[in-house]
Parts: structure tokens; sequence; C-alpha cells
């Protein structure tokens, strides 16, 4: 693309060493505006184009796993009622690999972050993964069939995030909406927070963090993780 633009510029700079008419000027001009003009175009496109390729991926992660999901409570209902932990099972086979928990843990942790070395900032990755596996079973646990609605992909935010809304619309109850927060920085799109009926996990633990490291400690408060026993 640069060394297109680059060209036109060529084109404008050796027409002033030609000996041409002025209408022959004139059109050389306009070839050069018209150029210039597509080569604007072109790299608005390619942007459209990603943003809009990014936005259709991310809706279709969603609900192509969320139908996934459902087939698999379908399929495993006669477990599930023998054993209802096993839902925590289906949320880390077909939920998990969904999930930026690396993300998630550092803006949970606020200012906190620069605090934890890397092996502890791990564990405790680990065990928001498990608070989060626990919460998601939850929500998969309250579902009855409801019908399920989506909205549109929508950028969210200055850091070129994406969000996806999903909503169980039961019959004669309030609809409950789900926004899943897209990273699609390094080219993979990965889901970046849980937003349950508005109230985002990401930062309603980043507050719980904060009040156990400041009335606790950190050592405790990364102690009180099992994921991080012998840290």
């Amino acid at each position: 693309m640069d060394s297109l633009y680059s060209s036109v510029a060529i084109i404008e700079i050796n027409i002033l060493h030609l000996n041409i008419t002025a209408i022959e000027y004139l059109a050389v001009l306009i070839y050069s505006v018209c150029m210039r003009l597509l080569i604007i175009c072109m790299i608005f496109s390619s942007w459209s184009l990603a943003s809009y390729g990014e936005n259709l991926d991310a809706e279709g992660i969603v609900r192509g796993t969320t139908q996934e999901v459902l087939n698999r409570l379908d399929a495993d209902r006669e477990l599930l009622a023998a054993d209802p932990s096993h839902i925590q099972t289906i949320v880390r086979e077909l939920i998990v690999p969904h999930f930026d928990f690396e993300t998630m843990t550092t803006l949970a942790l606020g200012m906190h972050r620069d605090e934890l070395s890397d092996s502890e900032h791990d564990c405790v990755t680990a065990g928001f993964r498990n608070l989060l596996i626990e919460r998601y079973a939850d929500i998969l646990l309250s579902y009855h069939g409801e019908a399920i609605v989506y909205e549109p992909a929508q950028p969210i935010g200055k850091r070129g995030y994406i969000v996806i809304r999903q909503t169980l619309d039961p019959d004669g109850d309030r609809p409950l909406p789900i926004d899943y927060p897209v990273n699609p920085e390094q080219g993979k799109l990965r889901i970046a927070d849980l937003i349950v009926d508005a109230v985002s996990l990401v930062k309603n633990y980043r507050k719980t963090f904060h009040y156990e490291i400041e009335k606790k400690g950190l050592k405790q408060f990364i102690d009180s993780f099992p994921e991080c026993n012998g840290q």
C-alpha cells in the first residue's frame, strides 16, 4: 500500500519535468487525485472488512459454543440428575478454552498485579478460572429451556474489544442478559470478562481481591486459593 501511494507521488513529480499542455497536465493531475482516493478507499475497506470479520467470528464463537453446551446438557441429562457437579466438567471442556484467564486475572488484581511473582500469578489465575467455572455452572443449572436471543456484536471501550450480548428470555419472567467482551488482539478471539445482568465478574472480583489484600495482606490472600498451596 505504501509503495502504491509513493508511485502516485512520483507521477506528480515527474510531470513537472515534461513539456506538456495544460489540458494534459490537468488530466494527469485528475488521475493522480483519483489514485489517492482509491488508495484511501482501499485502506478503509480493509479496516472495515477486518472489523466485520472479527464481529462475525466473535458472535459465531458465542453462538456455536452455546449450542454445543445445550446439546451436551441434553445428552448428559441422566448423568447430571445423578451427579449435578458434572456440569463443571462440561464447562471445563466446552467453555473454558474460549476465555482469556490471564487477562481476566490481571484486570481483577488491578494495581496489585505487579506485587505477585509469575508463579503466584499463575496459581491465582488457576483459582480465578475455577471461580468462573463455578459461576458459569450456576448459570447453566438455572437454565430450563428459555429462549436465547442474540444482539449483533458491538465495539466496546478504547482497546478494540467487541461485546456479544446473549439474553435468556423466559416466558413471564425477567430476561437475563449476559455480555461477553471479546479481546481480538493477537489474532485470537477470546472472552475477557463475563457480565451477568450488568454485573462484571472481573470488576466484582477486583473489589473483592483489593479488599482481601488490604485487610489480610498479599501472602494470606494468595494462600486463600487452594491452587496456590506451596507457593
